[in-house]
């Protein structure tokens, strides 16, 4: 009798235990055999990304999204036929970084005049100037871009490379303001540049020569 008795403790004791174990914690889920827990309000997605708390909808790390998050292709445009300017420059602000008044005011204060416009818009880095217009950039080296956001969004830019590869990156939730990011040529010839935001849509493009 004793023997049975400790047998059912022993037996009530291990179904505890695996219910605790599986069980959600402060209302979040507790994800066994290396996962992690996260409280309420994401998703976890297993050696494919990261988890993104309250903030929109799942990404992969290598910067690609089913065709309903952007457009299936960018819009799709005929190399200048004039001359690009030279002279491209890179910042030393990072890629993606967020630029402050103080930042813009360093590197062009007549920028934030369209911080009173709607829209996405553009720019590229050249002789010491924001530019709209075709430049020239060397094989392998950076350039800055900037991008003005009119509003709280997704950003995703687009480039499309000499031979027609249409490439995007997911920047991330921006908030409304400028946005510093780097282009680097990595092959010759035309390459085109815009970006999307899943509110705005889509901005101008830039064309830049690598060569």
């Amino acid at each position: 009798m004793i023997e049975k008795s400790v047998i059912g403790i022993m037996a009530f004791a291990i179904f505890i235990f695996l219910a605790s174990d599986s069980m959600a914690i402060d209302g979040g889920q507790y994800l066994p055999d290396g996962g992690s827990y996260f409280p309420d309000g994401g998703q976890y997605f297993p050696d494919e990304g990261q988890y993104f708390p309250d903030v929109g909808p799942y990404l992969p790390d290598n910067g690609s999204a089913s065709q309903d998050e952007h457009p299936v292709t960018g819009p799709i445009g005929s190399p200048p036929s004039s001359e690009p300017d030279s002279s491209t420059e890179a910042l030393s602000y990072t890629d993606g970084q967020e630029l402050t008044q103080q930042d813009m005011q360093n590197i062009g204060g007549a920028m934030l005049a369209y911080a009173l416009k709607p829209g996405l818009r553009l720019w590229v880095r050249c002789d010491g100037r924001w530019t709209l217009r075709p430049t020239a950039a060397c094989y392998l080296e950076s350039t800055s871009t900037l991008t003005y956001n009119d509003q709280p969004q997704y950003i995703w830019s687009w480039e499309m490379y000499p031979k027609g590869r249409q490439v995007w990156k997911q920047w991330g939730y921006k908030n409304a303001g400028f946005i510093h990011c780097r282009f680097t040529g990595a092959m010759r010839g035309w390459h085109q540049l815009a970006m999307w935001g899943s509110k705005s849509g889509w901005s101008n493009s830039v064309w830049i020569s690598v060569g």
